[in-house]
């Protein structure tokens, strides 16, 4: 069970497993499945699941960051790098605001970070501030990094109706 309290500030939408992501090592990651803070790991093709780490609070998103760890975001904004074999955890970086989603751009290293604001942070490989992509429409999203190198972001609706918007990337770094 969840106290629903999550990013986007909607009991319906904030509940449940949160922070899916899919690892370089082909496995399937999760919070929140048991208890806020938990990480499982699912083996598709083994049939098997399990936790892999428990953080002090909510899992609000998740993302691959290489083959061996993922970036995961919790309540408030702070982010944390954890081992997929669960062995290790670091800070990686505190946004002050609850994440709605992370990306990895595969090719530049970066993170972009969508916040509840509708405002899309940028991180260096390290955690550093890299500056902001800027506002996406002003409404809480989810992003995703499309097969053309731009992300989407997509707004969930309620209640108004949703959509998606195509965001432009840097072509150097930050």
């Amino acid at each position: 069970a969840s106290d629903a309290t999550g990013p986007f500030g909607i009991r319906v939408r904030d509940g449940g497993p949160y922070g899916l992501t899919w690892g370089r090592d082909r496995t399937l990651y999760v919070g929140n499945v048991m208890v806020d803070g938990d990480l499982h790991r699912a083996d598709l093709e083994l049939g098997t699941s399990g936790e892999i780490a428990r953080l002090g609070a909510r899992i609000h998103a998740t993302a691959s960051f290489d083959a061996s760890s993922l970036l995961v975001a919790t309540t408030g904004g702070v982010i944390e790098r954890v081992a997929t074999d669960g062995t290790t955890r670091a800070p990686f970086a505190t946004l002050g605001m609850d994440v709605t989603g992370l990306v990895r751009d595969p090719f530049l290293g970066v993170v972009y970070v969508s916040l509840r604001s509708g405002t899309i942070a940028i991180r260096n490989a390290d955690g550093t501030d890299g500056g902001e992509l800027g506002a996406a429409g002003g409404a809480p999203g989810r992003i995703a990094y499309g097969p053309d190198g731009a992300l989407y972001y997509l707004r969930t609706g309620f209640p108004t109706r949703p959509s998606i918007e195509r965001v432009d990337l840097p072509t150097s770094r930050p």
